[in-house]
């Protein structure tokens, strides 16, 4: 077959236009080469077992009996609720609680030396001293819990809260409890009755406990059982 010059134009132009679309080979790359990173590579076999930045690793074998939470953060898998969990970054912490115990720091963990008085002043936050509940206090690292007594005027105007043993303030063996130290909260003051001129380690939480509200807790229901929560909030669900 012969073409004239009108066939071998078309055919140049073919032949031009096929080159146009080629790829150019890559030294020491193959038709069969694997030109993806080994972990993209991984991916797409199913065989991925670690963790790569800006992946999403698979849960089984880089976090297992975990979940992914969105700020990118692992959080443990199954978590048991727990009512006295009091930190509210932990997964076993529960919001909005009806009942259960609150603390706070009043009085940071710390070193102070009394006088010759036996008074101390130590840092710390009164305000958060509740009228009554529980103090949980660490003297000389050993646990007391004290009971939070408050001290009102003749105009029901709360004049400060004592804990511990008031013989340290009154000197009168009748108000001895045994406890080495009282702790008198007044306005934003915090003073520490004990031995005169010793060095002590104090640090104390202050604790208020949450029960139901009233209508559902009778006078006698204290304390309050599982059971008896358990029938009490069925029967609010049955009234909503």
């Amino acid at each position: 077959m012969q073409l004239d010059e009108n066939g071998l134009r078309v055919l140049v132009r073919w032949l031009l236009e096929q080159l146009g679309g080629k790829v150019d080979t890559v030294p020491g790359m193959g038709l069969s080469e694997n030109s993806l990173t080994d972990a993209d590579r991984l991916i797409l076999d199913g065989q991925y077992e670690g963790a790569v930045p800006g992946l999403v690793p698979d849960g089984r074998t880089a976090e297992p009996e975990t979940f992914l939470r969105a700020d990118g953060s692992w959080a443990p898998a199954g978590v048991q609720s727990d009512w006295e969990e009091q930190a509210s970054d932990s997964p076993a912490f529960i919001q909005n609680r009806p009942f259960g115990r609150t603390r706070f720091t009043v009085i940071p963990l710390q070193t102070v030396v009394t006088d010759t008085g036996g008074q101390a002043l130590p840092e710390g936050d009164a305000s958060l001293v509740p009228e009554d509940g529980e103090l949980l206090a660490e003297f000389d690292d050993i646990q007391y819990t004290l009971v939070l007594e408050p001290e009102y005027d003749s105009s029901g105007i709360l004049i400060c809260i004592r804990a511990g043993n008031r013989y340290f303030e009154t000197g009168q063996r009748a108000d001895n409890t045994g406890e080495p130290f009282c702790l008198i909260f007044s306005g934003s003051d915090i003073r520490l009755l004990t031995d005169a001129g010793k060095t002590h380690r104090i640090m104390a939480e202050a604790e208020i406990r949450r029960q139901l509200d009233a209508e559902w807790v009778g006078d006698a229901m204290d304390p309050i059982t599982d059971t008896e929560i358990e029938r009490l909030f069925a029967e609010a669900a049955d009234q909503a």
